[in-house]
Protein backbone atom coordinates (compact mmCIF):
# COMPACT_ATOMS: atom_id res chain seq x y z
CA UNK A 1 0.00 0.00 0.00
CA UNK A 2 1.24 3.33 -1.33
CA UNK A 3 1.76 5.76 1.77
CA UNK A 4 1.27 9.62 1.22
CA UNK A 5 4.24 12.00 2.58
CA UNK A 6 3.33 15.08 4.87
CA UNK A 7 4.00 17.50 2.15
CA UNK A 8 1.74 16.22 -0.20
CA UNK A 9 -1.00 16.27 2.57
CA UNK A 10 -0.33 19.49 4.01
CA UNK A 11 -0.70 20.77 -0.13
CA UNK A 12 -3.93 19.63 -0.35
CA UNK A 13 -5.67 20.75 3.00
CA UNK A 14 -4.15 24.10 1.66
CA UNK A 15 -5.81 23.74 -1.92
CA UNK A 16 -8.92 22.26 -0.03
CA UNK A 17 -8.97 25.30 2.32
CA UNK A 18 -8.54 28.01 -0.72
CA UNK A 19 -11.30 26.18 -2.86
CA UNK A 20 -13.43 26.44 0.16
CA UNK A 21 -13.13 30.39 0.93
CA UNK A 22 -13.11 31.19 -2.78
CA UNK A 23 -16.75 28.82 -2.93
CA UNK A 24 -17.87 32.05 0.17
CA UNK A 25 -18.71 28.69 2.54
CA UNK A 26 -19.59 29.65 5.75
CA UNK A 27 -16.89 30.07 8.36
CA UNK A 28 -18.45 27.98 11.19
CA UNK A 29 -19.12 25.06 8.73
CA UNK A 30 -15.77 25.92 7.13
CA UNK A 31 -14.31 25.18 10.65
CA UNK A 32 -16.30 21.95 11.27
CA UNK A 33 -15.03 20.93 7.86
CA UNK A 34 -11.62 21.40 8.56
CA UNK A 35 -11.98 19.62 11.61
CA UNK A 36 -13.37 16.80 10.15
CA UNK A 37 -10.97 16.62 7.38
CA UNK A 38 -8.63 16.47 9.96
CA UNK A 39 -10.05 13.94 12.20
CA UNK A 40 -10.04 12.28 8.27
CA UNK A 41 -6.86 12.68 8.00
CA UNK A 42 -5.86 11.14 11.41
CA UNK A 43 -8.05 8.05 10.26
CA UNK A 44 -6.24 7.99 7.36
CA UNK A 45 -2.88 7.75 9.16
CA UNK A 46 -4.00 5.32 11.77
CA UNK A 47 -5.50 3.04 8.71
CA UNK A 48 -2.03 1.54 7.52
CA UNK A 49 -0.80 1.01 11.28
CA UNK A 50 -4.47 -0.88 11.94
CA UNK A 51 -4.19 -2.84 8.48
CA UNK A 52 -0.99 -4.08 9.80
CA UNK A 53 -1.97 -4.96 13.36
CA UNK A 54 -5.07 -7.24 11.60
CA UNK A 55 -2.87 -8.59 9.24
CA UNK A 56 0.05 -9.37 12.25
CA UNK A 57 -2.98 -10.90 14.62
CA UNK A 58 -4.54 -13.32 11.37
CA UNK A 59 -1.04 -14.02 10.43
CA UNK A 60 -0.30 -15.42 14.37
CA UNK A 61 -3.90 -16.96 14.59
CA UNK A 62 -2.86 -19.04 11.19
CA UNK A 63 0.77 -20.02 12.70
CA UNK A 64 -1.42 -21.19 15.83
CA UNK A 65 -4.04 -23.31 13.77
CA UNK A 66 -1.42 -24.67 11.74
CA UNK A 67 0.87 -25.86 14.55
CA UNK A 68 -2.37 -27.17 16.23
CA UNK A 69 -2.89 -29.21 13.33
CA UNK A 70 0.34 -30.01 12.57
CA UNK A 71 0.38 -31.34 16.09
CA UNK A 72 -3.07 -33.31 15.73
CA UNK A 73 -1.39 -35.11 12.48
CA UNK A 74 1.99 -35.88 14.38
CA UNK A 75 0.24 -37.29 17.27
CA UNK A 76 -2.57 -40.03 14.85
CA UNK A 77 0.90 -40.26 12.84
CA UNK A 78 2.63 -41.56 16.12
CA UNK A 79 -0.12 -43.75 17.21
CA UNK A 80 -0.56 -45.38 13.78
CA UNK A 81 3.06 -46.12 13.68
CA UNK A 82 2.23 -47.70 17.24
CA UNK A 83 -0.32 -49.58 16.05
CA UNK A 84 1.49 -50.92 12.70
CA UNK A 85 4.13 -52.20 15.20
CA UNK A 86 1.78 -53.98 18.06
CA UNK A 87 0.30 -55.42 14.74
CA UNK A 88 3.23 -56.36 13.32
CA UNK A 89 4.76 -58.02 16.87
CA UNK A 90 0.94 -59.86 16.89
CA UNK A 91 2.25 -61.48 13.70
CA UNK A 92 5.32 -62.24 14.49
CA UNK A 93 4.39 -63.90 17.35
CA UNK A 94 1.08 -66.30 15.45
CA UNK A 95 4.10 -67.04 13.11
CA UNK A 96 6.19 -67.92 15.64
CA UNK A 97 3.09 -70.28 17.39
CA UNK A 98 2.03 -71.76 14.47
CA UNK A 99 5.73 -72.89 14.08
CA UNK A 100 5.91 -74.26 17.42
CA UNK A 101 2.55 -75.48 17.10
CA UNK A 102 3.94 -77.38 14.02
CA UNK A 103 6.57 -78.50 16.09
CA UNK A 104 5.21 -79.39 19.01
CA UNK A 105 2.62 -81.71 16.72
CA UNK A 106 5.74 -83.33 15.24
CA UNK A 107 7.55 -83.89 18.21
CA UNK A 108 4.04 -85.45 19.58
CA UNK A 109 4.00 -87.84 16.34
CA UNK A 110 7.48 -88.64 16.78
CA UNK A 111 6.93 -89.29 20.95
CA UNK A 112 3.97 -91.78 20.03
CA UNK A 113 6.12 -93.67 17.51
CA UNK A 114 9.31 -94.06 19.49
CA UNK A 115 6.86 -95.06 22.27
CA UNK A 116 5.35 -97.73 20.20
CA UNK A 117 8.50 -98.72 18.82
CA UNK A 118 10.44 -98.91 22.75
CA UNK A 119 7.30 -101.32 23.84
CA UNK A 120 8.07 -103.26 20.35
CA UNK A 121 11.46 -103.30 21.12
CA UNK A 122 11.31 -104.17 24.69
CA UNK A 123 9.02 -106.93 24.26
CA UNK A 124 11.53 -108.75 21.82
CA UNK A 125 13.86 -108.15 24.37
CA UNK A 126 12.19 -110.10 26.85
CA UNK A 127 11.38 -112.64 24.36
CA UNK A 128 14.75 -112.99 22.91
CA UNK A 129 16.16 -113.24 26.23
CA UNK A 130 13.27 -115.48 27.48
CA UNK A 131 15.38 -117.57 24.75
CA UNK A 132 18.40 -117.05 26.03
CA UNK A 133 17.44 -118.15 29.64
CA UNK A 134 16.23 -121.24 28.03
CA UNK A 135 19.63 -121.63 25.73
CA UNK A 136 21.28 -120.79 28.74
CA UNK A 137 20.05 -124.01 30.71
CA UNK A 138 20.12 -126.55 27.88
CA UNK A 139 24.10 -125.44 27.57
CA UNK A 140 24.91 -126.05 31.15
CA UNK A 141 22.72 -129.33 30.88
CA UNK A 142 24.51 -130.21 27.64
CA UNK A 143 28.23 -129.58 29.27
CA UNK A 144 26.82 -132.00 31.66
CA UNK A 145 26.09 -134.09 28.84
CA UNK A 146 29.58 -133.71 26.72
CA UNK A 147 31.43 -133.74 30.76
CA UNK A 148 30.07 -137.56 31.58
CA UNK A 149 30.17 -138.25 27.63
CA UNK A 150 33.99 -137.63 27.87
CA UNK A 151 34.74 -139.43 31.14
CA UNK A 152 32.96 -142.20 29.71
CA UNK A 153 34.51 -142.30 26.24
CA UNK A 154 38.15 -142.14 28.38
CA UNK A 155 37.24 -145.02 30.67
CA UNK A 156 35.91 -147.06 27.25
CA UNK A 157 39.24 -145.95 25.78
CA UNK A 158 41.15 -147.04 29.07
CA UNK A 159 39.27 -150.63 28.85
CA UNK A 160 39.59 -150.81 25.16
CA UNK A 161 43.50 -150.17 25.66
CA UNK A 162 43.53 -152.66 28.66
CA UNK A 163 41.63 -155.53 25.99
CA UNK A 164 43.90 -154.86 23.29
CA UNK A 165 46.91 -155.50 25.71
CA UNK A 166 45.50 -159.04 27.24
CA UNK A 167 44.53 -159.92 23.79
CA UNK A 168 48.17 -159.21 22.47
CA UNK A 169 49.70 -161.02 25.59
CA UNK A 170 47.30 -164.24 25.53
CA UNK A 171 48.34 -164.39 21.65
CA UNK A 172 51.65 -164.44 22.65
CA UNK A 173 51.76 -166.37 25.64
CA UNK A 174 49.15 -168.92 25.11
CA UNK A 175 51.06 -172.40 24.83
CA UNK A 176 50.09 -175.63 22.05
CA UNK A 177 48.23 -177.97 23.38
CA UNK A 178 49.09 -181.54 22.52
CA UNK A 179 47.23 -184.20 21.18
CA UNK A 180 46.46 -186.24 24.45
CA UNK A 181 45.81 -182.92 26.69
CA UNK A 182 41.47 -182.94 27.31
CA UNK A 183 41.92 -179.34 28.90
CA UNK A 184 43.67 -176.00 27.50
CA UNK A 185 44.55 -173.28 29.77
CA UNK A 186 42.42 -170.24 30.36
CA UNK A 187 43.87 -166.77 29.23
CA UNK A 188 41.38 -163.71 29.88
CA UNK A 189 40.37 -161.53 26.72
CA UNK A 190 37.93 -159.33 28.82
CA UNK A 191 37.17 -157.48 32.18
CA UNK A 192 35.37 -159.95 33.34
CA UNK A 193 38.13 -162.76 32.34
CA UNK A 194 40.64 -160.72 34.09
CA UNK A 195 39.18 -160.74 37.23
CA UNK A 196 38.16 -164.72 36.75
CA UNK A 197 42.33 -164.78 36.22
CA UNK A 198 42.45 -162.95 39.38
CA UNK A 199 40.71 -165.36 41.08
CA UNK A 200 42.71 -168.72 39.34
CA UNK A 201 45.84 -166.83 40.99
CA UNK A 202 44.34 -166.95 44.22
CA UNK A 203 42.26 -170.48 43.77
CA UNK A 204 44.25 -172.49 41.62
CA UNK A 205 42.06 -175.01 39.45
CA UNK A 206 43.07 -177.05 36.51
CA UNK A 207 40.11 -177.13 34.52
CA UNK A 208 40.08 -173.75 32.33
CA UNK A 209 36.49 -174.83 30.38
CA UNK A 210 34.78 -173.48 33.80
CA UNK A 211 36.15 -170.17 33.51
CA UNK A 212 35.78 -170.12 29.90
CA UNK A 213 31.91 -170.60 30.25
CA UNK A 214 31.75 -167.70 32.79
CA UNK A 215 33.91 -165.31 31.20
CA UNK A 216 30.81 -165.75 28.13
CA UNK A 217 28.42 -165.17 30.39
CA UNK A 218 29.69 -162.34 32.32
CA UNK A 219 30.45 -161.17 28.70
CA UNK A 220 26.92 -161.30 27.92
CA UNK A 221 25.91 -159.84 30.86
CA UNK A 222 27.94 -156.92 30.65
CA UNK A 223 26.51 -156.13 26.74
CA UNK A 224 23.14 -156.49 28.15
CA UNK A 225 23.70 -153.34 30.40
CA UNK A 226 25.44 -151.43 27.46
CA UNK A 227 22.09 -151.92 25.51
CA UNK A 228 20.17 -150.78 28.22
CA UNK A 229 22.67 -147.88 28.65
CA UNK A 230 22.17 -147.03 25.01
CA UNK A 231 18.46 -146.96 24.95
CA UNK A 232 18.57 -145.25 28.35
CA UNK A 233 20.84 -142.07 26.64
CA UNK A 234 18.50 -142.23 23.61
CA UNK A 235 14.95 -141.60 25.72
CA UNK A 236 17.44 -138.99 27.89
CA UNK A 237 17.75 -137.43 24.13
CA UNK A 238 14.24 -137.69 23.07
CA UNK A 239 12.66 -136.48 26.58
CA UNK A 240 15.11 -133.58 26.16
CA UNK A 241 14.25 -132.60 23.25
CA UNK A 242 10.52 -133.08 24.19
CA UNK A 243 11.30 -130.71 26.86
CA UNK A 244 13.11 -128.32 24.49
CA UNK A 245 9.85 -127.87 22.11
CA UNK A 246 7.51 -127.78 24.90
CA UNK A 247 9.78 -124.66 26.40
CA UNK A 248 10.03 -123.39 23.51
CA UNK A 249 5.94 -123.06 22.72
CA UNK A 250 5.62 -121.78 26.59
CA UNK A 251 7.97 -118.72 25.26
CA UNK A 252 6.21 -117.93 22.26
CA UNK A 253 2.56 -118.19 24.02
CA UNK A 254 3.23 -115.93 27.22
CA UNK A 255 4.96 -112.98 24.45
CA UNK A 256 2.00 -113.54 22.06
CA UNK A 257 -1.02 -110.87 22.81
CA UNK A 258 -4.03 -112.52 23.85
CA UNK A 259 -7.62 -111.87 22.50
CA UNK A 260 -8.41 -110.12 25.33
CA UNK A 261 -5.31 -107.59 25.38
CA UNK A 262 -5.88 -107.23 22.03
CA UNK A 263 -9.69 -106.31 22.67
CA UNK A 264 -8.64 -104.07 25.37
CA UNK A 265 -6.01 -102.37 22.96
CA UNK A 266 -8.61 -101.71 20.55
CA UNK A 267 -10.63 -100.20 23.26
CA UNK A 268 -8.15 -97.85 24.28
CA UNK A 269 -7.18 -96.52 20.38
CA UNK A 270 -10.84 -95.78 19.63
CA UNK A 271 -11.14 -93.96 22.89
CA UNK A 272 -7.61 -92.16 21.91
CA UNK A 273 -8.69 -91.05 18.13
CA UNK A 274 -12.08 -89.43 20.34
CA UNK A 275 -9.75 -87.27 22.13
CA UNK A 276 -7.08 -86.15 19.49
CA UNK A 277 -10.26 -85.22 17.58
CA UNK A 278 -11.26 -83.48 20.51
CA UNK A 279 -8.11 -82.25 21.18
CA UNK A 280 -7.64 -80.39 17.89
CA UNK A 281 -10.88 -78.98 17.61
CA UNK A 282 -10.34 -76.88 20.97
CA UNK A 283 -6.85 -76.09 19.37
CA UNK A 284 -8.50 -74.43 16.18
CA UNK A 285 -11.00 -73.02 18.27
CA UNK A 286 -8.43 -71.18 20.85
CA UNK A 287 -5.96 -70.42 17.94
CA UNK A 288 -5.16 -67.06 18.88
CA UNK A 289 -5.42 -66.86 22.61
CA UNK A 290 -3.03 -67.36 24.97
CA UNK A 291 -5.52 -69.24 26.55
CA UNK A 292 -5.21 -71.98 24.64
CA UNK A 293 -1.51 -72.05 24.76
CA UNK A 294 -1.42 -72.22 28.27
CA UNK A 295 -4.26 -74.83 28.90
CA UNK A 296 -2.44 -77.03 26.15
CA UNK A 297 0.98 -76.75 27.96
CA UNK A 298 -0.66 -77.39 31.07
CA UNK A 299 -2.53 -80.77 29.83
CA UNK A 300 -0.44 -83.33 31.57
CA UNK A 301 -2.67 -86.47 31.09
CA UNK A 302 -5.08 -86.57 27.57
CA UNK A 303 -7.16 -88.95 29.13
CA UNK A 304 -10.06 -87.92 31.58
CA UNK A 305 -12.29 -89.53 33.54
CA UNK A 306 -15.01 -89.62 31.02
CA UNK A 307 -12.86 -91.09 28.53
CA UNK A 308 -11.48 -93.65 31.35
CA UNK A 309 -15.21 -94.71 32.07
CA UNK A 310 -15.82 -95.01 27.91
CA UNK A 311 -12.73 -97.42 27.87
CA UNK A 312 -14.45 -99.65 30.01
CA UNK A 313 -17.70 -99.32 28.50
CA UNK A 314 -16.69 -100.22 25.10
CA UNK A 315 -14.58 -103.61 27.12
CA UNK A 316 -17.73 -104.66 28.95
CA UNK A 317 -20.25 -104.32 26.25
CA UNK A 318 -18.12 -107.16 24.23
CA UNK A 319 -19.96 -110.67 24.92
CA UNK A 320 -16.45 -112.78 25.42
CA UNK A 321 -16.19 -110.38 28.60
CA UNK A 322 -19.27 -110.62 29.71
CA UNK A 323 -18.71 -115.09 29.79
CA UNK A 324 -15.91 -114.04 31.47
CA UNK A 325 -17.59 -112.30 33.91
CA UNK A 326 -20.53 -114.55 34.67
CA UNK A 327 -17.74 -117.21 34.77
CA UNK A 328 -15.99 -115.30 37.59
CA UNK A 329 -19.09 -113.92 39.36
CA UNK A 330 -20.97 -117.30 39.50
CA UNK A 331 -18.45 -119.92 38.81
CA UNK A 332 -20.93 -122.99 40.37
CA UNK A 333 -23.40 -121.96 37.20
CA UNK A 334 -20.32 -121.54 34.67
CA UNK A 335 -19.26 -125.21 35.48
CA UNK A 336 -21.99 -126.91 33.09
CA UNK A 337 -20.31 -124.83 30.46
CA UNK A 338 -17.10 -125.52 29.20
CA UNK A 339 -16.07 -121.82 28.02
CA UNK A 340 -12.73 -122.99 26.14
CA UNK A 341 -13.90 -126.29 25.31
CA UNK A 342 -12.19 -127.63 22.01
CA UNK A 343 -13.66 -129.95 19.40
CA UNK A 344 -11.77 -133.74 18.59
CA UNK A 345 -10.28 -131.43 15.19
CA UNK A 346 -8.99 -128.64 17.42
CA UNK A 347 -11.76 -125.80 16.52
CA UNK A 348 -13.28 -124.11 19.38
CA UNK A 349 -16.86 -124.51 20.30
CA UNK A 350 -19.29 -122.53 19.83
CA UNK A 351 -19.92 -120.17 22.93
CA UNK A 352 -23.06 -119.43 25.22
CA UNK A 353 -25.44 -117.07 24.18
CA UNK A 354 -25.64 -114.33 26.74
CA UNK A 355 -29.94 -115.28 26.54
CA UNK A 356 -28.66 -118.86 28.13
CA UNK A 357 -26.39 -117.85 30.63
CA UNK A 358 -28.56 -114.90 31.78
CA UNK A 359 -31.12 -117.36 32.69
CA UNK A 360 -28.58 -119.19 35.07
CA UNK A 361 -28.72 -115.40 36.94
CA UNK A 362 -30.71 -116.40 40.14
CA UNK A 363 -33.20 -113.71 41.11
CA UNK A 364 -34.59 -112.32 44.39
CA UNK A 365 -37.96 -114.16 45.72
CA UNK A 366 -38.60 -116.47 42.01
CA UNK A 367 -39.52 -112.63 40.53
CA UNK A 368 -39.79 -113.25 36.52
CA UNK A 369 -36.47 -111.00 35.00
CA UNK A 370 -37.21 -109.05 31.86
CA UNK A 371 -35.27 -109.13 28.75
CA UNK A 372 -34.16 -104.63 29.41
CA UNK A 373 -33.89 -105.81 33.04
CA UNK A 374 -31.56 -108.58 31.62
CA UNK A 375 -29.33 -106.41 29.85
CA UNK A 376 -29.11 -103.40 32.36
CA UNK A 377 -27.22 -106.21 34.42
CA UNK A 378 -24.86 -107.20 31.82
CA UNK A 379 -24.68 -103.49 30.81
CA UNK A 380 -25.83 -104.21 26.88
CA UNK A 381 -28.52 -103.35 24.26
Amino acid sequence: MELKSPDDTSMRRSVFITDMNKSGVDPEISDKINEYFSQLQDHVGKLDTHIDNVLHKHENDFLNAFKCQMFTLYTQLRELKKKTDENEVKLRRDEQLNKLQASLDWFREEAVHLGETTQFYKKEADKWKAKADSLEDDRKFLEDQLRCAKKRIKDLQEGRSQENTLENSSRISRPMTSSGQGSQKFIPTTKSGLLIMELLQKHPMKDGEFFFELEKYLNNIENAYHEALKKAKFSLSYEKKKHFNVSAQQTSVYFEKSEMENLFLECVDEVRKDVLKRRTQNMFAQKYTKRAASSHRNEKNPLTSSDKRKILELLVSNEQILILLYEKLFPHKAVNYNLFAKNEDGSQEPLPSIDELIKQVPTRLGAKTSTPQKARIFGYT
